[in-house]
């Protein structure tokens, strides 16, 4: 049962990586609050897209959204330590 429900996440994420950035970063906001354990799912994603296709630039925006997502969950150390990976990577 577990390697079927790890099976559909990666699904979910793959598909989730063909869609463009901006709308990546625009369900991240829109479910920052409602819904933030899905928000994390689309940060996820915004960073294995950014990674694959090498772009820095949103590979940093995602790094930042997963931050905001370790610090809502309470995880401040896993907050910072995303934090200073995006503050010490050139871009």
């Amino acid at each position: 049962m577990l390697c079927f429900f790890g099976s559909i996440i990666a699904q979910e994420s793959d598909s989730l990586i063909q869609k463009p950035y901006d709308t990546l970063k625009n369900q991240y906001k829109n479910l920052e609050y409602t819904n933030p354990k899905s928000a994390k799912i689309y940060a996820e994603a915004l960073f294995s897209k950014a990674k694959k296709e090498e772009n820095a630039l949103e590979e940093h925006s995602a790094l930042l959204l997963k931050a905001s997502s370790e610090s809502y969950f309470g995880n401040m150390d896993a907050s910072l330590k995303l934090s200073l990976i995006h503050i010490s990577e050139p871009t």
